[in-house]
């Protein structure tokens, strides 16, 4: 007997929150969400013209039961309520539960308490982003310690706040080769760190001595809690160098007894 694939429940393990928005979106935007060209021209000229495109609206036509084009799609979608959309295309995927990061979080986007009072048929649980956490917790406390011994506290009362994983972007700041990085190190970069914090009022981390060293106390802790961490491989921020983002530099960390209890999880599968 075939097996029917459609009857098997999937997990999307990396998605982010629903948008709160209560416009309809123009052609221009929705074609922008089937492109990372990053130009309006291209979006607005040439992405309609994509396999990739065309298929989708062929697809959302058929399940919005309207004509095949951008025009109809988009006018029958913002016929439906956003809770009502969504879950019937979760539905209709089989798809029960979501893993949600919040690395992209915002007042734009829904809490995981109005994410799970949109989907009450979904399970909805959190991811915490490591780099996103850290760099609060820079602009929060003054010294190296301080934030370390936050960072650490965090990363190890995460499954008890309700995370159910850890996840980190470190290809896209400062790569995949993450090795065994000194206190001193990571001391040193985090005094121009902090300088530029207290400058801009804001921080990204993308100094690679603080990245690896924050990172290997993270695993160090998933290691303790057999918790998931799951990285970015691939395509992503516009400024990575694709060379850093193969997973393959993380093989020392994979064959390290050291980690032999983390469920490492690799997303995007190294695209492309």
């Amino acid at each position: 007997m075939p097996l029917d694939l459609a009857s098997i429940p999937i997990l999307d393990h990396h998605c982010h929150a629903f948008l709160n928005r209560t416009t309809p979106y123009s052609a221009l935007e929705f074609q922008s969400f089937f492109s990372e060209g990053g130009d309006n021209r291209i979006v607005a000229q040439h992405t309609p013209n994509s396999v990739f495109f065309r298929w989708g609206i062929k697809e959302l036509a058929h399940f919005l039961e309207c004509e095949p084009t951008t025009e109809a799609v988009l006018a029958t979608r913002a016929t439906i309520p956003l809770n009502e959309l969504g879950a019937r295309m979760l539905r209709d995927a089989n798809i029960p539960v979501l893993l949600i990061d919040y690395g992209l979080a915002g007042m734009d986007r829904m809490s995981i308490a109005d994410m799970r009072t949109n989907l009450p048929a979904c399970r909805v649980e959190p991811i915490l982003r490591l780099e996103t956490m850290a760099q609060e917790l820079i602009l929060q406390y003054e010294t190296f310690e301080q934030v370390v011994e936050a960072f650490v506290a965090t990363v190890e009362g995460a499954r008890s706040a309700g995370h159910v994983g850890l996840k980190s972007i470190i290809a896209y700041r400062t790569g995949l080769a993450i090795r065994q990085t000194s206190k001193a190190e990571a001391v040193e970069v985090f005094s121009t760190v902090k300088e530029r914090a207290q400058r801009d009022g804001t921080v990204r981390l993308a100094d690679k001595p603080l990245n690896d060293y924050l990172l290997l106390r993270a695993l160090e802790v998933a290691e303790r809690q057999e918790l998931p961490l799951q990285f970015h491989t691939g395509l992503g921020d516009n400024d990575l160098d694709m060379l850093y983002a193969n997973p393959l530099h993380m093989r020392p960390l994979f064959e390290s007894p050291k980690y032999k209890h983390v469920p490492f999880v690799l997303l995007h599968a190294s695209y492309p």
